[in-house]
């Protein structure tokens, strides 16, 4: 009874009292620096890759319901790993003279990583939605990309652009 009441007459007010501290200007200067870009080339050396993400998720997206399966973090909406990581921007160069290329990114973009086909003419990536996990290809001479309609992609247990139909430079 008297833990109890010491408890209640000390402790809590205490609790209460105390405001959210931010760090100082210069911790989160350095903290909120843009990440580096994930660098890439392509099978036949003549394209790179440069793919930007975000250095820390949101809250919203860490607070999404996820389903715990041996040891994996599942998102039951988008059968992907629950904060998997993704980028926001995808850029090319070209190695032969250094011209840079935007990649036309869908809105919102969550892409994961960037596969070539083995003759280096085109390139796959995953996009992550509400709804789904998406696949898109793209172009690497204009930067433009497709989305593949009908097809929804598992990436539980490996990147789903490893996958030989994304890899296949006929399509």
């Amino acid at each position: 009874m008297r833990r109890t009441l010491f408890f209640l007459l000390f402790v809590i007010p205490i609790f209460a009292e105390l405001a959210y501290q931010k760090p100082s200007k210069e911790i989160l200067d350095i903290l909120n620096t843009p990440a580096t870009p994930a660098l890439g080339v392509n099978p036949t050396r003549t394209y790179a890759t440069l793919s930007q993400s975000e250095r820390y998720p949101s809250i919203a997206e860490v607070s999404q319901p996820m389903l715990r399966l041996a040891g994996l973090r599942i998102n039951p909406r988008t059968n992907g790993l629950h904060l998997a990581p993704s980028s926001f921007s995808i850029g090319l160069v070209r190695l032969a003279d250094g011209v840079k290329i935007p990649v036309s990114l869908p809105p919102n973009a969550r892409a994961g990583s960037l596969r070539w086909s083995e003759d280096g003419k085109q390139f796959a990536f995953s996009n992550s939605t509400a709804a789904g996990i998406d696949l898109w290809i793209g172009d690497p001479a204009t930067g433009k990309t497709r989305k593949i309609d009908g097809l929804k992609l598992n990436a539980v247990l490996s990147d789903p652009s490893d996958c030989p139909a994304a890899n296949r430079s006929d399509r």
